[in-house]
């Protein structure tokens, strides 16, 4: 449908992973692979350095970093990785160190401070609301995916419908030639949504959070088997989950470090996320951008989207929570601007809705912010029962963004 590719795969690790790879070959060379895999040609600052700087930092990278993370990863997901390599013509070193890019920047920016406007490798704002909060009663999770890659990740939106061998089938948004689920939701009616978290207890030896993401979806029957598989341990980075469960309607945030797995379960029918900790004090402590002061995105992006839930509590249904995620209001100046403190900001590459209790997916698709296009419907459930093939649901116009000449200059900018 438009520019979004639509992607069944099936069987084993690597039978889907050179599903994915043939299918998708020219958009993965196009695609964030290749920059985010060669970290040392594409970062800014790294590219300057000369070439023997540049491979000594690589093969750095790898020793302290994409090694041990290797050492934690299911063969079923190597399986994978390499036939997503074997079917794209990339090398398999690209793949796999593009797959783990979040890994790698949660692990190596605990070594320094990032500056108020630096870009922080991500700005995802997610909730799950129900109960008490939505018009009907009926869950609602919702996520941004804000991430590198701009104009890149999100020209090859992919929606993947995976049917592994051994697991639960499961849909998940992301962008071509990534295992990365992002936003995602499995048969049983599991939803899962990641966030990038800034902490000094993060090691790279453990398991992944994209691994984790993966795991949940293919074994999770209920939050709490989600919640034991991230217990589990070891982990390594920073990040949060937003799972939810359409079978119970219940909901929980989870921020996880490599010492603690902090819960916050759904309070007068909400919870939120940004990339801040914020359930315990001993991760806050470790919290990067909360120690150095330099946390005014995500404070602003938490505040704002707790000040939305509030102002439509009661009310919230699906219109109203896409029209969440194109929030562009600043909370940190007050005012509605088309880049800065804001929900939807151009970093927003994926913008995902789900309705789990009745299997359905809203995906916005085009340039960033994506949540300020219109959102493709899905009805997932026979899909992922086995029993039939996704359906098109249309279109839901999300939040515009104003007049379409404000729209138009962010888009320029």
């Amino acid at each position: 449908e438009g520019d979004l590719r639509i992607l069944t795969l099936e069987g084993s690790g690597y039978e889907m992973g050179r599903q994915h790879g043939e299918a998708l070959r020219e958009e993965i060379h196009q695609g964030v692979l290749p920059s985010f895999g060669n970290f040392t040609e594409s970062d800014s600052k790294l590219r300057k350095l000369p070439e023997t700087n540049r491979r000594e930092v690589a093969a750095k990278l790898d020793r302290e970093i994409f090694d041990p993370l290797r050492r934690f990863v299911p063969q079923v997901y190597l399986d994978e990785l390499r036939g997503i390599a074997e079917g794209s013509g990339l090398p398999a070193d690209v793949v796999l160190r593009g797959n783990f890019l979040s890994e790698l920047l949660q692990v190596s920016l605990k070594q320094q401070v990032p500056s108020e406007g630096a870009p922080t490798g991500g700005g995802c704002t997610g909730f799950a609301v129900a109960g008490p909060a939505t018009r009907d009663g009926e869950l609602l999770h919702g996520k941004n995916t804000d991430y590198q890659g701009i104009g890149v990740w999100n020209r090859f939106p992919v929606l993947i419908l995976s049917k592994p061998a051994d697991g639960f089938a499961s849909v998940r948004s992301t962008s071509a030639g990534l295992i990365k689920c992002n936003t995602c939701m499995n048969a049983q009616g599991i939803t899962l949504g990641g966030h990038f978290l800034f902490s000094s207890d993060t090691v790279a030896d453990g398991v992944a959070f994209t691994i984790l993401e993966n795991e949940i979806m293919r074994r999770a029957t209920s939050l709490r088997e989600a919640i034991s598989t991230v217990e589990a341990g070891p982990r390594a980075g920073a990040f949060a989950f937003i799972v939810s469960d359409g079978k119970t309607g219940e909901a929980v945030a989870l921020e996880c470090t490599r010492t603690e797995v902090s819960q916050r379960w759904l309070s007068d029918g909400s919870v939120f996320m940004s990339n801040v900790c914020t359930a315990s004090e001993a991760q806050k402590e470790c919290d990067i951008l909360l120690r150095a002061s330099v946390g005014r995105n995500p404070l602003s992006r938490w505040r704002r989207i707790g000040d939305l839930i509030t102002k439509h509590h009661g009310s919230i249904d699906l219109d109203t929570a896409l029209g969440f995620l194109g929030d562009h209001h600043d909370e940190a100046s007050g005012r509605e601007r088309g880049t800065a403190h804001t929900i939807g900001s151009i970093a927003s590459v994926t913008s995902v809705l789900l309705r789990p209790e009745r299997r359905e997916l809203w995906m916005g698709v085009g340039p960033v912010p994506t949540a300020n296009n219109p959102f493709l419907g899905f009805g997932c459930g026979a899909a992922l029962a086995g029993d039939g093939e996704l359906e098109f649901l249309g279109r839901r116009s999300g939040n515009p963004f104003g007049e379409d000449a404000r729209l138009r200059a962010v888009h320029r900018y």
